[in-house]
């Protein structure tokens, strides 16, 4: 009897230890396989990362730069002189657009007359307000007039040069 208990636990272990035997094979191969999976992943990763680099590279060189500011902003060069002509011209035309908008200030300035309790009086409080605009004098239409003369004749200059 003692035989077969033996017997009998030793076939049940050598099962135990076939059972553990494939078990632990199938977990190498599972294993194998996502780290085969992961290695590829890092190769398309790796090539990728190439890929933009080399890309990154050929954005920065000045003849893609000129080439993508040609193609797709429409921007082209200018010379030196053309941008200090430009300078001055927009100085003039800030100085000329000051001029004109204190002369505006000047000849529409605003009364108010208020209608308190006593009648029309400025500065009192309560009641209504009342806004009067003087009419612009014929000597700032001209100054405006004139403005818009020289404004147009510099812009002509400017495209006759370019």
């Amino acid at each position: 009897m003692k035989r077969a208990t033996f017997i009998s636990i030793f076939i049940c272990t050598h099962l135990l230890f076939i059972f553990f035997q494939i078990n632990k094979n199938n977990k190498f191969i599972s294993l194998s396989y996502t780290k085969q999976k992961y290695e590829n992943e890092i190769k398309s990763l790796t090539q990728k990362k190439q890929e933009l680099s080399q890309n990154l590279y050929n954005l920065r060189k000045s003849s893609t730069i000129k080439k993508f500011a040609s193609e797709k902003l429409d921007m082209y060069g200018l010379n030196i002189k053309q941008v200090k002509k430009i300078d001055l011209v927009k100085e003039n035309i800030e100085q000329v657009e000051k001029l004109t908008s204190q002369k505006q200030e000047e000849s529409t300035s605003l009364t108010t007359l208020r209608c308190g309790p006593k009648g029309p009086t400025q500065g009192e409080r309560g009641g209504e307000s009342i806004v009067f605009t003087p009419i612009q004098k014929e000597s700032t239409l001209k100054n405006n007039k004139k403005i818009q003369k020289k404004l147009t004749i510099a812009n002509n200059k400017i495209q006759a040069k370019q």
